[in-house]
């Protein structure tokens, strides 16, 4: 085989491998919280031009450790000598934290500035304020450490924390820095992580009409803290397959994307994908099924579902099987048991066409051709020989594909 294949089977080995959880004692949740090359992973107030007001910024070489290297933030505060408003240069970030974890909360600083940090209900540290989590005023001529334990309230899910300038005086014209060095929140004590999972309610490695191949392009960004996570990617597979999984780990704000993740799995044909994920490490992820021809790439967007049940609905409009397209019906089923689900067709008038009756193995996928004629009509879902809408644990759709391109609609 030659090098190129060898090293590229070697780095897919690597990243589908199984991997161990770190360690949780002493693990680190701020992302770049030492500040070695730039503020990535932080938000920041923004400036205000007008009023001579900038954002924080990176200080290459001043490191509280002394490092060269490396570097700090400088924040800090300035008053403006026209109208006598002050500001405060401020740095944040949202870390997600598990409920009743106990940490270590802890900065480096030189100058007049204020840390401050407050607890959420939500992962997001958008709703659900919970109320401060520890802070203090800190005035240092030069580095020093400050740091105190916290521990996240049985409802919290999130921490900010913010550093900001300290304004000393409010008369016009006046102002100081802040700068501020490994910022630090480190994991005492923590309970099990409770886990999630989001559903690729479809997926193909297969081959279909004028020689083109379907593949399923998958991404995945973890977002959650500064640990790594881990994401175990389950396949459910057409019945009588075997659905192969894998654990891959994300490094903390880095995309990772599987071009034709079925085939890197090592499964061929249709399949639905689960990706599990603790909830302290939340993961966002897009699908696409897309064929490559000479024409260029046709795709199919498909909806990463946080819950199997969201979205669903009794009726799917807008199919359409004639001389230049093609619909396909299929399921997703999470549940342990298998289901026996109907799709009722009916044409634009309402007048019923027909029944396709999609038999879904428990932790599988099944997917039928709708052979009737019909343009712009509906399916109407239901199961166990009731049109009842679609069965517990159970995800259906319609992919309506134009038959010269491959390109194609999905509609749940």
């Amino acid at each position: 085989m030659p090098l190129p294949d060898a090293m590229r089977h070697l780095a897919l080995a690597l990243a589908l491998s199984a991997v161990a959880t770190p360690p949780v004692l002493g693990q680190e949740l701020v992302r770049n919280g030492s500040f070695d090359r730039d503020l990535s992973g932080w938000d920041g107030s923004l400036p205000i031009p007008q009023y001579g007001v900038g954002e924080p910024a990176w200080v290459a070489g001043d490191d509280a450790r002394a490092n060269a290297r490396s570097g700090s933030v400088e924040t800090g505060w300035f008053c403006n000598d026209i109208h006598g408003w002050c500001f405060r240069l401020w740095l944040g970030q949202c870390i997600v934290v598990r409920s009743g974890g106990t940490y270590r909360l802890s900065v480096s600083e030189r100058g007049s500035g204020e840390i401050s940090a407050g607890w959420y209900s939500s992962p997001d540290c958008t709703t659900g304020d919970l109320g401060e989590a520890g802070g203090a005023i800190l005035n240092n001529e030069t580095w020093a450490r400050w740091e105190k334990p916290v521990t996240a309230p049985s409802d919290a899910h999130s921490i900010w924390l913010e550093l900001e300038g300290r304004v000393a005086t409010s008369l016009p014209g006046e102002g100081g820095s802040t700068r501020w060095d490994d910022a630090s929140l480190q994991v005492i004590s923590e309970p099990a992580p409770v886990s999630k999972s989001l559903l690729i309610p479809t997926a193909a490695n297969a081959g279909s009409l004028l020689g083109a191949v379907f593949k399923t392009r998958l991404t995945l960004v973890s977002l959650g803290s500064g640990r790594p996570s881990s994401v175990r990617l389950q396949v459910l597979p057409s019945a009588g397959k075997v659905g192969p999984s894998r654990t891959i780990l994300l490094e903390p704000g880095a995309a990772s994307t599987f071009e034709d993740i079925l085939g890197e799995l090592g499964y061929e044909g249709g399949a639905a994908i689960e990706a599990t994920y603790g909830e302290d490490q939340p993961l966002f992820a897009t699908a696409e099924v897309h064929a490559d021809t000479v024409d260029g790439r046709y795709s199919t967007p498909v909806p990463v579902l946080g819950d199997p049940s969201s979205g669903r609905s009794g009726v799917t409009p807008g199919i359409s099987s004639t001389a230049t397209s093609r619909t396909n019906v299929g399921c997703a089923n999470v549940g342990e048991g298998g289901k026996r689900v109907l799709a009722v067709v009916h044409a634009a008038d309402g007048a019923k066409l027909g029944t396709v009756e999609l038999v879904v193995p428990g932790r599988g996928w099944a997917q039928k051709a709708v052979p009737f004629p019909v343009s712009g009509g509906y399916v109407r879902w239901g199961y166990d020989g009731y049109m009842r809408g679609q069965a517990p644990d159970v995800s259906c759709f319609a992919i309506v594909v134009d038959n010269a391109t491959n390109d194609g609609s999905l509609f749940r």
